[in-house]
């Protein structure tokens, strides 16, 4: 019940009883003195009273609230951990819903990033595992500020455990690339991919990158200007302003890689381009991030 509510029925009450105790005091020939002071000591009484009552339902609607939130959360905990969970409310168990993970531990951050995640429509919000997790209905429009936040495609709340873990690997390949923002599962695949397996990485960064010396700065120079060319599809002008060099700059760096390790970095053979590439993308990563 609302507190305006509760208050209006006790005034109500303290009305009736006022005009009651008055009526008989008069009917009875009680002094109006008398009266006055009778009149002043329920008044004294009756704003203790809604004073003890204000606070006592104040409490009841924390408590109330606590212990929704404390069973909200739990559901999205065995939802996400692949628990039975007895009662889905808000979600609804044949919609759909899009899992969202971040790194988020500080409470107040959690808090204002569960007001823009359910701005759009219902959804289950808190830590789990100690990280600010969440099953939404829509998705706010992609920023590249902020937390990193991996979202998943739209999935029913009794299939979301295994994206969830699925988003939890893409969030540490997105943070290890020094991604900010919402980002998508599916745009952090490769990444995530590539992640997993860093014992092929490291096969890669040898039959590649034999030519390029981990400890010579430059080289490790040459090595980021090879991957931001490849992130840019090859482009030379996007490289440059991504790197903040000139573009002979990058087309120079770019000709001492492949010469330095007798290899095209996109010039494949016929039918190889995306493979090529790719291994060269995951090659550099790795070099870079273990030199």
């Amino acid at each position: 019940m609302p507190v305006a509510a509760f208050l209006d029925g006790f005034q109500a009450g303290r009305a009736h009883l006022v005009r009651t105790l008055v009526a008989d005091g008069r009917r009875l020939g009680v002094p109006e003195h008398l009266l006055l002071d009778g009149v002043t000591r329920v008044d004294e009484i009756t704003t203790a009273l809604v004073h003890r009552m204000v606070h006592a339902h104040r409490v009841a609607e924390l408590e109330t609230a606590r212990t929704a939130r404390e069973a909200h959360v739990q559901t999205l905990r065995r939802l996400l951990h692949g628990e039975p969970a007895p009662a889905l409310a808000p979600l609804d168990p044949a919609g759909a819903y899009h899992c969202v993970v971040s790194d988020v531990s500080d409470p107040a951050v959690a808090a204002r990033l569960e007001a823009r995640l359910t701005a759009a429509g219902p959804g289950l919000c808190g830590l789990v595992d100690g990280r600010f997790a969440a099953l939404v209905a829509r998705l706010p429009l992609p920023s590249g500020d902020g937390p990193l936040l991996v979202a998943a495609p739209p999935t029913a709340p009794r299939d979301v455990a295994p994206v969830y873990e699925l988003g939890r690997r893409a969030l540490r390949a997105g943070a290890a690339a020094g991604l900010h923002g919402m980002r998508h599962l599916a745009d952090l695949a490769l990444p995530t991919a590539t992640a997993a397996e860093p014992a092929l990485g490291g096969l890669l960064a040898d039959a590649l990158l034999g030519g390029l010396d981990p400890r010579d700065p430059f080289h490790r120079e040459l090595a980021a200007t090879a991957l931001a060319y490849l992130d840019h599809g090859g482009r030379i002008a996007p490289t440059a302003a991504a790197l903040h060099v000139h573009a002979n700059t990058v087309k120079y760096r770019v000709r001492r890689v492949q010469e330095l390790t007798d290899r095209p970095l996109l010039d494949p053979p016929a039918g190889a381009a995306v493979t090529r590439a790719a291994n060269w993308w995951w090659a550099l990563r790795h070099w870079l991030s273990t030199g």
